[in-house]
Order: C-alpha cells, then structure tokens, then sequence
C-alpha cells in the first residue's frame, strides 16, 4: 500500500492523469497499479504504451475485453459492442508495482509518464 500511495502522491497534481479511485472502507493487495488517461484515442493509448517501454517504464494492459480476443471476433463479436468496456481498456495503463521499487524509479515513473502523455 505505501507504494500505491506514493504514485497516488506523485500523481495528485497531474492533468489529464488519474489513478483509479479506492474506497475508504477497502484494502487493496496492490498487485497492479493503475492509471486512466483522460481523452485518449486507441493510437494514443498503444503510443503512451510503447513509448513507456522504450524509456524503460514496463507498461502493460489490462486487460482487454473478452469479445475483442480473436475467437470471440470469429463468433461475430466487434468492436463497439460494449462501448464503456472499450473505454476502460483505451484509457488505462498499469505501472510497475513491486516490493523493491525505489521512490526514485517511482518518480522516474511518474514524470515520464506525464511528459509523454502531455506530448
């Protein structure tokens, strides 16, 4: 949790960036951390996902909607078929979470992930 809640810290002051809202009454494992990027196009999203990488931030995604795999695509499913499912998936971004990640890999983190994101 004190991990989570540094990255909630140094995501507080970020446009267009924001960590997905807890509960006050919950405790979370934290075996994710996740973002939501306001506006952000499918381009978008995949460019903020390879752009991360390649600065050596180990975005991933999670996860994408089941009617969009490929054999769901083969029963007839498309895209649009659950438009805010669609939209959680084109918006949200998992960061690095783990027991030996530094506040200066956080910060490193955080601040390229807010210059790519406003770029």
């Amino acid at each position: 949790n004190n991990l989570a809640n540094t990255y909630d810290t140094l995501f507080a002051d970020s446009i267009g960036i924001t960590p997905l809202a807890r509960s006050e009454s919950s405790i979370s494992a934290y075996h994710l951390y996740v973002i939501r990027l306001e506006s952000c196009t499918p381009d978008q999203h995949n460019f903020m996902v390879s752009a991360l990488r390649n600065k050596g931030v180990f975005a991933h995604v999670h996860y994408i909607p089941i009617y969009l795999q490929p054999y769901y695509q083969n029963l007839g499913f498309k895209a649009g078929y659950c438009a805010e499912a669609e939209s959680y998936y084109y918006s949200a971004i998992t960061l690095p979470l783990y027991p030996t990640l530094t506040l200066t890999q956080q910060e490193y983190i955080v601040s390229t992930t807010e210059a790519l994101y406003l770029e």
